[in-house]
């Protein structure tokens, strides 16, 4: 069932694409990968908004790999695609960062996508989908998904971090590890093991700085008709109290509830762009 709805949204994610841009082109034997990566962004969404960062990131968002031992495209050309979605939603406000709102806090300086954080651990650090700072030294990182957490998965911890002795500030977090060692599926949905690594990471830079760990997360108009999207919330939620406390703070949000938000800005040009992400996203299964 839980694929079934993975596949619904994906489809339906497709077809508005269609819907909306008839003259598009499509990768042959990727019925479902754009063969021009701008026709897969909104309008207003230029290269020098995104590209050098996610080059530098340790995604391979932008080039073709194989996967599962077949060529496969870039996976941000995919219309169900992750990196589309934060590009897409929040690649603009690189030109307005003075007027972003985020986790409440305002006069964001910088926002930076693919941002690698260390864990002083070996290994690839983990990436968030992007670092968003302010002047006053308030950091919002993100963690970004669309279908994924929609596909069962078991959290996984390398050896060594067992063997590491974590700080009292992030207790929360360490408890929520112990627990997925103990029993690595205890969260259905959310990728709990993936924030944890994050909130380490992040950690690390709580100097003098107030950490937020942003988890977005996109949906369908018609959530409720489906119980993994509520189940889904319930995790996270049980993950937010969990981790209430620690001096990397946890927040979570839908995409459709910020797109909402900013289409009733006093800014036309994120009334615009509300409009024209909703237009995108804003399906049903």
């Amino acid at each position: 069932m839980t694929r079934d709805v993975a596949s619904s949204c994906k489809c339906a994610l497709g077809q508005r694409l269609r819907e909306i841009s008839p003259g598009i082109a499509w990768i042959d034997g990727f019925s479902s990968y754009v063969k021009e990566r701008s026709t897969n962004l909104v309008p207003g969404i230029t290269p020098d908004l995104y590209e050098d960062e996610y080059r530098q990131g340790a995604g391979g968002e932008l080039e073709w790999t194989s996967r599962n031992g077949k060529r496969c495209p870039p996976k941000i050309n995919a219309v169900y695609s992750s990196s589309a979605l934060v590009v897409n939603s929040f690649a603009a406000w690189k030109l307005h960062l003075p007027q972003l709102e985020l986790c409440g806090s305002t006069r964001f300086s910088e926002l930076h996508f693919e941002a690698k954080v260390p864990t002083h651990l070996k290994g690839t650090p983990p990436h968030l989908d992007f670092i968003a700072g302010t002047l006053n030294r308030t950091v919002v990182a993100a963690e970004s998904k669309l279908t994924e957490y929609l596909r069962p998965h078991r959290a996984e911890f390398a050896p060594v971090y067992a063997s590491r002795s974590w700080p009292s500030c992030i207790k929360g977090y360490v408890s929520i590890m112990r627990q997925l060692q103990d029993n690595p599926a205890s969260f259905v949905h959310l990728d709990a093991a993936q924030l944890i690594k994050h909130a380490f990471g992040l950690a690390s830079l709580a100097g003098g700085n107030d950490i937020t760990l942003l988890y977005l997360f996109w949906e369908p108009v018609n959530r409720t008709a489906h119980p993994q999207f509520e189940l889904h919330r319930q995790e996270a939620e049980q993950f937010a109290a969990t981790v209430d406390g620690a001096s990397v703070k946890f927040s979570w949000k839908s995409y459709p509830e910020i797109w909402h938000e900013w289409a009733s800005s006093d800014h036309d040009w994120l009334k615009l762009h509300a409009s024209q992400l909703l237009k995108r996203y804003a399906v049903k299964i």
